[in-house]
């Protein structure tokens, strides 16, 4: 590949002064740490259990974001602000109760709301249950089918870092929690922060007082401020508590329990460092903040993670602008000073991209973006095939499930019908496409009669000694989308990709898909291509641009899941199931 990066460091070399700091660029950390972390999966069905688990490894105070999204369309299904004090540590699970999901914690650390919170050690705090507000009957993108509590029962997890909850200094300007608290005295400079460092600090296992976190954000408390989300008009109030840009630092894993079966499989949480450059505090029992809004750069790592190798796509909402506005869509960057973060209202569809929520301005402050965010993490995760083993082996009675995620799909998919109609992507007035198309990297919007969006792919697989077979139509693949019956296709986000209909996860079919191997392939590797499948082999990938780079394929998460039953297991009490993870192998690509 050609390379036009790295000036910083050749104007170094050349012996340049002067030279102005690059943009933050978002990064993802193969160490495992970051700000923003993205779990492939969690699942409670077919009698499993997903433990989720965060940590943080630095010193500082962290205000998280944690949120639960459906399987299907990435829809909210629960979230919560969690407080995190330094080396802190947090874990739930997500359970099914009835006929939909829950979520269960023993763990003491400040959440709001707070009941979800353990009150002490060895107890559990309040059950919260996942909801189907979003996609349900009457829901702002109300679906037609596939909208009931079950839908809860697997999706992924968002665990965003919204900043560090800064030390007491002058700077800070807030006298009290919430007026009347008694916290301080009037005029005591920055005694909100010290007040609320010390609440979230666990002492012999408990965190100092957690109800100071909802009372900071009571009406006129320290995090309190008016229009939080919704208009230009949010300036930075004199008594707003602002955090201090996060650090990252973060790590997260999962682990699906099968009690009946009595097996365990973890799994690593993906990091991505450098995705904010300012802190973003948004009120809690909103949908804020989300994929969309970190930085508009992204350094990417073609082949491998040599310096020599990378790219940076960068200004992503540059173009993005340009062409939006050239489309009747104002969605135009405007620089705006005074402002803690500005970010319009998702909308009905949901989606910020293309007109799909109610903006009109956006405004950012040191780089927090929308929708180059969305493009900049795109081209982050951006791979063009996905590889790894199978094991079906007959005498193990074994079976493999492959997880396969796009985490950043639903913004690019949830389209208005205004944004339809007004896009460059499809419908009147586009200079191409169809009233289908979705932005790029992604081709089609989702269906909300259908439930689904389906992007094309084609899988090869091998046994152990070389054997090759190839499938690029629907007819080995079941159920095959409704839309395209002769096409292989992933309609999901997070998707369950079994092999001869034997199964890990129980998924439920509204996500999971068979292929039908040939006889004698019981085990092997295989590899899932994402594109449109020509002659010869040949898969013509899907692209993403900053307008000078280009990253083909599309952004993926994910692992495979074996079990095993070892049927010689004859002794008394001896444990015969055996269920592990494997993480994918990616190959990426790029021009310009």
């Amino acid at each position: 590949m050609k390379k036009k990066l790295l000036p910083l460091a050749l104007a170094a070399a050349a012996g340049f002064t002067g030279v102005t700091a690059q943009a933050q660029t978002m990064v993802q950390n193969h160490d495992g740490t970051g700000q923003l972390l993205m779990y492939p999966i969690y699942t409670a069905n077919g009698g499993n259990d997903t433990y989720i688990s965060v940590a943080n490894t630095t010193a500082d105070y962290k205000a998280v974001k944690v949120r639960f999204v459906d399987a299907m369309n990435s829809q909210d299904s629960l979230d919560f602000h969690l407080y995190l004090s330094p080396q802190d540590h947090w874990s739930g699970v997500v359970t099914k109760e009835g006929d939909g999901a829950v979520l269960k914690t023993g763990d003491t650390s400040c959440t709001v709301p707070n009941i979800l919170a353990a009150s002490a050690v060895g107890q559990l705090g309040t059950t919260a249950p996942m909801r189907t507000f979003k996609y349900g009957t009457g829901g702002a993108e109300a679906d037609a089918i596939n909208n009931g509590l079950d839908r809860t029962l697997e999706g992924h997890v968002e665990i965003i870092e919204m900043g560090v909850v800064p030390a007491a200094s002058a700077s800070n300007g807030v006298a009290q929690l919430a007026p009347g608290s008694g916290s301080a005295t009037a005029g005591a400079a920055g005694d909100s922060a010290l007040v609320l460092r010390s609440s979230i600090k666990h002492v012999n296992g408990v965190p100092g007082n957690c109800a100071n976190l909802e009372t900071a954000w009571r009406t006129g408390g320290a995090f309190f401020y008016t229009d939080q989300e919704n208009t230009p008009g949010d300036a930075k109030a004199a008594t707003h508590l602002q955090l201090d840009a996060p650090t990252g630092g973060l790590y997260g894993y999962g682990v699906i329990i099968n009690v009946p079966d009595g097996t365990a499989a973890m799994f690593d949480a993906v990091a991505v460092d450098g995705f904010m450059d300012d802190g973003y505090h948004p009120t809690p029992g909103d949908d804020e903040p989300g994929v969309d809004d970190g930085v508009d750069n992204a350094t990417v790592y073609i082949g491998d993670s040599t310096a020599t190798n990378a790219a940076t796509y960068q200004d992503f909402d540059g173009a993005a602008a340009a062409v939006l506005a050239a489309n009747g869509v104002g969605t135009t960057p405007v620089a705006v000073t005074g402002l803690e973060h500005v970010d319009p209202q998702r909308g009905k569809t949901g989606s910020r991209f293309a007109g799909g929520g109610n903006s009109t301005v956006t405004a950012t402050t040191a780089g927090n973006d929308q929708e180059g965010s969305l493009q900049a993490l795109s081209a982050l995760l951006t791979r063009a095939t996905v590889a790894n083993d199978y094991v079906l082996e007959p005498g193990l009675n074994a079976a493999t499930d492959w997880v396969i995620t796009f985490p950043t799909k639903r913004d690019f998919v949830n389209l208005s019908a205004a944004a339809v109609a007004a896009n460059p992507f499809g419908g009147a007035g586009a200079t191409a496409g169809a009233a289908t198309d979705a932005p790029a990297p992604f081709t089609s919007q989702w269906d909300h009669s259908k439930t689904e969006a389906c992007e094309q792919i084609a899988i090869s697989y091998w046994d152990r000694e070389e054997g090759v077979n190839v499938i690029t139509s629907g007819f080995d693949f079941s159920p095959a989308p409704v839309t395209t019956p002769d096409v292989l296709a992933l309609c999901t986000e997070s998707n369950i990709l079994n092999f001869n209909s034997k199964g890990v996860l129980g998924g439920s079919s509204r996500i999971t898909k068979s292929i039908t191997l040939a006889n004698g392939f019981n085990n092997g590797w295989a590899r899932v291509s994402f594109g449109v499948p020509g002659a010869g082999g040949t898969v013509t990938a899907p692209e993403l641009s900053d307008g000078s780079e280009i990253v083909k394929g599309l952004p993926v998460i994910g692992f495979a899941i074996q079990k095993y039953v070892n049927n010689s297991a004859t002794s008394a009490g001896a444990l015969a199931n055996y269920a592990g993870s494997i993480g994918h192998h990616f190959t990426n690509t790029n021009d310009n």
